[in-house]
């Protein structure tokens, strides 16, 4: 027995005297001792044991799954993620490489947020596709330059021309309208957009745009140089005659004359909304809005003439006159909004589409204003009024119609930095109820109303009356832009 407990005792021994004298067995092998501690026994090399160290109480010592090799004197320091160690090459240029947000469970963020590296909101500093920044930026503004048409507004027909002796009263096949009796329009419409935005908290965001088109204006002219020996004329239809008639402008060697049709154009508006954080993925994220919209219109149409008599003219011989015919249209728009934007974004790369629907009063002016301006060598006019505007139409009316206005618009834009955006785009705007000038022009006369002419046979009923015609405007037009955020 106790030669038997004595070579236990020596196998004991000797395998210890071997580990005392070679106590880096690791370093031999090119490979750190705390690297094969970290191995599991199933990968321990033959002929080396590790002796357990006891381990404090209360604390728990859990294997890794894998080795975690340190590094070599001299190395550079190993990208760490928030998974451990990342392969080189397989982050994109740019990534911020970091700690994983916490972020709030709910609906808004949709998919799970992916472990590793994530694109960084620059608004708000949550993880989306809107740029790679890893700061919060609350405040983004835009400034846009625009180039926009508008559809043109109907009118019926205001200068003609025809042969001598034709005086320009329509029906006669050689009679030709110069202006009128189609639309009119005044283009293009260059102007500017501003936005402004604050995100107040990771979900919620107050926004404000406003847009400004200065002032448009189209002009035409024809005189007695411009038709040769034609007659040149402004034609209405006499409900006196119950027939076409004119009032003759220029005819030649009896009577020289101009006449000029001004058309005026201004168009701007704002809205504030609510933006809601609603859902995003690792390519999408979609906002809601909801706000107030605000539009105004101011279009003018402008009917100027001037004629004096020739010796030829008999009577009229020397007579000069001037008269001007006024219709203006002021539309003021006030709705409630609401809409959705979308964005999608590929590196430096992005492309947003909002599409917003209001509904609210259309506020409608209308006013209508004639006068002879000039009068010589014969009695002034007792009476107010032009030709098309008199004293049966004369005033300013006002109404409230309830209308619609939708919109719909696409930017791409480049991120050229975190901060810098340079974009452009497209917007469709439509815009119901709304008052033009051209459409509230009667061309029906009872040429009894007319200040300076001779009496003609009674009329039935008074004409021209005040209309308050509607129609819908389109306004479509491109955008160019930079946004920067802070």
């Amino acid at each position: 027995m106790k030669r038997i407990l004595f070579g236990l005792g020596c196998t004991l021994v000797l395998p210890c005297s071997l580990l005392a004298q070679d106590r880096a067995p690791a370093a031999r092998l090119g490979i750190p001792a705390a690297t094969i501690r970290a191995q599991s026994p199933g990968v321990e090399p033959a002929g080396v044991f590790d002796i357990p160290k006891a381990m404090p109480k209360g604390t728990v010592s859990e294997l890794p799954s894998a080795p975690s090799p340190l590094p070599l004197p001299g190395s550079p320091p190993m990208p760490v993620g928030p998974s451990g160690p990342l392969p080189s090459g397989s982050l994109p240029p740019g990534t911020i490489v970091g700690p994983m947000l916490s972020v709030p469970p709910g609906p808004i963020y949709g998919a799970p947020i992916p472990s590793g590296p994530v694109y960084m909101n620059p608004y708000v500093g949550v993880p989306s596709l809107m740029g790679a920044s890893p700061t919060q930026s609350n405040w983004y503004a835009g400034v846009e330059a625009l180039a926009w048409l508008v559809n043109g507004y109907k009118a019926p027909p205001l200068v003609s021309s025809g042969p001598f002796g034709t005086s320009g009263i329509l029906g006669n096949g050689k009679v030709a309208i110069l202006y009128g009796g189609d639309t009119i329009e005044t283009n293009p419409r260059y102007g500017a957009r501003i936005t402004l935005g604050y995100w107040f908290s990771p979900c919620w965001a107050v926004e404000m745009n406003a847009f400004y088109t200065r002032s448009v204006e189209e002009t035409f002219t024809a005189s007695t140089a411009s038709v040769g020996g034609a007659d040149l004329a402004r034609p209405f239809f006499s409900t006196n005659q119950q027939g076409e008639a004119s009032e003759i402008i220029s005819r030649n060697n009896i009577v020289n004359g101009s006449v000029t049709v001004l058309s005026r154009s201004h168009l701007f508006g704002g809205e504030l909304n609510a933006r809601r954080h609603w859902w995003t993925d690792p390519v999408n994220s979609l906002d809601l809005i909801a706000g107030f919209r605000y539009l105004s219109m101011q279009e003018e149409l402008e009917i100027s003439e001037s004629s004096v008599g020739l010796p030829a003219a008999g009577p009229a011989s020397g007579l000069s006159r001037s008269l001007t015919d006024s219709f203006k249209t002021r539309n003021n728009f006030y709705g409630i909004q609401i809409g959705a934007i979308y964005q999608y974004a590929s590196g430096p790369w992005n492309v947003e589409l909002r599409a917003k629907i209001a509904g609210g009063v259309n506020r409608q002016y209308v006013s209508v204003d004639g006068e002879v301006t000039a009068i010589s060598g014969g009695n002034p006019p007792d009476m107010p009024g032009g030709l098309l505007a008199l004293r049966s139409n004369i005033g300013e009316q006002r109404r409230d119609k309830f209308a619609f206005v939708p919109e719909v618009g696409i930017n791409v834009g480049y991120d050229i930095n975190s901060r810098l955006r340079v974009y452009g785009g497209y917007t469709l705007m439509y815009w119901s109820m709304v008052a033009r000038p051209g459409e509230q022009v009667d061309r029906f006369i009872d040429e009894n109303l007319l200040p300076d002419w001779p009496a003609r046979p009674p009329a039935n009923g008074l004409r021209p009356l005040p209309k308050f015609e509607t129609s819908n405007v389109w306004v479509q037009g491109v955008n160019f832009g930079l946004q920067y955020k802070w």
